[in-house]
């Protein structure tokens, strides 16, 4: 379709174990300071992990028994520390942050939470109405336990027992290595899960299987339709007639789509020539070139889901999408692939995993983890992830119909496009929008944690209303792209106070990459290596040691990788990562706890990661 690469088409059819210490006299007994803790201190390879730099306690030498014979490597093991060992749980291991280093091995999603029933891929025969307040769950199935990330593997070795102590510390000094338990896992989300969790109720009516996560108080919900990819179908109170979404079709509700410039449309796609010339075939979604589409495609054939997971307040789907156009790749100008029964559900060569949670009370986070299955780079373009179709004024639902910026202006959405639709780009400087009913007083507002500035409003009037953010990224070959953004919902100055919370209570994030969980490290320093992302600016960044006050490390190195994987955040005009070596004078040769803390320049302080290493080995 002819139109600038800045337009994207709107869619008509729319420690356990045991604690201990040991007490080691020379470098003899240094066996006794590194044999392993209770649980997991194996050394994992190619993992992130966390820096260390620990102290000793003195021994005092008047202590001890002059006739006791010094302490064998035995000697310092509870008795049941065996059979801890046996039963160790995994769980204890701190697993690698959500951001895999570049040489990291491809990982599947974690869907976190349990696994409720593979999809239902039917769709419904018939066309699709708006979903209202949801009525009683037919079921309402529910994890026990909070998500957890993927398991680790069973410690096979302890660290070798013969390194030799720093040169630092005589070898007479008798040395103290007080317990240091695997530490707890970190969330890999900036802000906390809101608790209670709401409820979460599986409703099934009119050929749909819909699932809907509750806030604590039961007012608010926000619902999926498994049949459509999980696409957001609902969002709004409890009462009736409140619903802000549009569900008319496959190619509505809350959704991503993604774009390929060279594949662009149908007659060029083919072989990737569409940025040179357009082809044959006219400017409309029905010769879209490649494009997954989330909800599904232009034949009403819902994309379904490969799993749904409920956990306490959270919604999770992993879906593979439809092309929107069965034909996006033939060579002509041909539209019959809705009548080909191998054609009409063509699936795509990506996989979108999407987790939904409350994070306030009117404020529903939307994280997007897109997976390409494919060894094919589709160069940067404008992509929805996500776009917002919101109801018009149809099925008993209100019209939200007026676009607000950051600012309160309001857009005028009036420059004709494809299929007698009409767009309106403009700039959004707090990095959300709203779309509101005429009074003002409610409607449905989107925040992108990156606070894009680049909008896009789509509009046919009483038909549909939409927006976008004008997101722009790539998919390398085999890559991985992510993305967080916020559903908000209320009066237009409900949303703008929403914003404003979400601006100044969004900590930074980011991932320890060297050195790896339960290393060893031996030599005088101790290299770390990571990098930190915030929606506005990472402040400070420490490294800590056993709790003490750390050394800042300085974001002085290019993460091309890290801004690739996480697009649009304004510190990626700079420099994201760090890689330091850090002193360990004076540490003693036992396990210690690194932590990697950052704060921001709305002065939120977040750990981002916790490493147990073992110096001297």
């Amino acid at each position: 379709m002819t139109r600038p690469d800045s337009i994207l088409p709107a869619r008509g059819r729319m420690l356990s174990a045991a604690s201990w210490s040991c007490v080691l006299w020379g470098p003899c007994a240094l066996a006794a300071c590194i044999s392993p803790t209770p649980q997991h201190q194996h050394i994992r390879q190619g993992q992130d992990v966390l820096l260390d730099f620990g102290g000793g306690l003195p021994y005092d030498a008047a202590d001890a028994d002059p006739d006791a014979s010094l302490p064998s490597h035995d000697a310092i093991l509870p008795v049941d520390f065996a059979a801890s060992l046996d039963g160790a749980d995994s769980g204890d291991v701190l697993l690698p942050s959500d951001m895999p280093g570049p040489h990291d091995a491809a990982r599947e999603p974690d869907l976190g939470g349990q696994a409720v029933t593979d999809a239902d891929p039917t769709p419904s025969p018939d066309g699709a109405q708006p979903t209202d307040a949801p009525g009683n769950a037919d079921t309402s199935p529910a994890s026990d336990a909070s998500p957890e990330p993927d398991s680790a593997p069973e410690p096979d070795s302890a660290p070798e027992p013969d390194s030799a102590l720093p040169p630092d510390l005589p070898p007479d000094v008798p040395i103290v290595c007080p317990s240091v338990p695997a530490p707890e896992p970190i969330a890999k989300e900036p802000l906390p899960t809101l608790l209670p969790a709401g409820a979460i109720d599986t409703v099934q009516a009119g050929g749909f299987t819909d699932d809907f996560l509750a806030n604590p108080a039961g007012d608010i919900r926000v619902g999926i339709r498994r049949q459509w990819g999980g696409s957001v179908i609902f969002w709004g109170q409890q009462a009736g007639g409140t619903n802000t979404i549009d569900a008319h079709d496959t190619g509505r509700e809350v959704q991503v789509a993604f774009y390929d410039p060279a594949r662009i449309r149908q007659g060029c796609a083919w072989n990737a020539s569409c940025q040179a010339s357009l082809g044959p075939c006219s400017d409309s979604i029905t010769f879209l070139g490649w494009n997954p589409v989330q909800g599904g495609n232009e034949c009403v054939i819902g994309s379904g889901v490969e799993s749904i997971g409920h956990g306490p307040g959270l919604l999770d789907a992993l879906v593979r999408p439809l092309h929107w156009n069965p034909d996006w790749a033939a060579q002509s100008c041909t539209n019959d692939g809705c009548k080909n029964p191998a054609t009409q559900a063509l699936k795509s060569d990506v996989q979108v995993q999407q987790r939904i949670r409350f994070v306030h009370s009117h404020i529903a986070e939307l994280d997007y983890t897109l997976h390409n299955l494919a060894a094919l780079d589709h160069p940067a373009t404008l992509q929805e992830m996500p776009t917002v179709y919101a109801a018009f004024g149809k099925y008993g639902l209100g019209n939200y119909n007026v676009l607000l910026r950051s600012d309160g202006q309001q857009v005028q959405i009036d420059q004709p496009a494809n299929d007698g639709f009409f767009v309106k780009s403009f700039n959004s400087p707090g990095g959300w929008v709203t779309l509101q009913n005429a009074k003002l007083d409610y409607g449905v507002g989107l925040y992108h944690e990156n606070r894009i500035s680049q909008w896009q409003g789509w509009q046919k009037v009483g038909v549909f209303n939409n927006f976008r953010s004008a997101f722009t990224f790539g998919l390398a070959a085999n890559g991985t792209v992510r993305a967080r953004a916020y559903l908000m919902l209320g009066s237009n100055a409900t949303i703008a106070g929403l914003a404003g919370w979400l601006d100044s209570h969004l900590p930074a994030f980011g991932a320890l990459d060297v050195p790896e969980a339960e290393a060893k490290v031996s030599g005088p320093t101790l290299a770390v290596a990571g990098w930190v992302l915030d929606n506005f600016a990472a402040a400070e960044v420490k490294v800590l040691l056993d709790g003490k006050p750390g050394q800042t490390v300085p974001l002085d190195v290019a993460r091309p990788d890290v801004c690739a994987a996480w697009p649009g955040y304004g510190m990626c005009a700079g420099k994201v990562g760090f890689a330091q070596n850090l002193s360990l004078a004076g540490v003693t040769p036992c396990a210690h706890l690194v932590e990697l803390v950052a704060t921001d320049s709305h002065g939120n302080v977040r750990t981002l990661a916790r490493r147990r290493v073992y110096v001297g080995g």
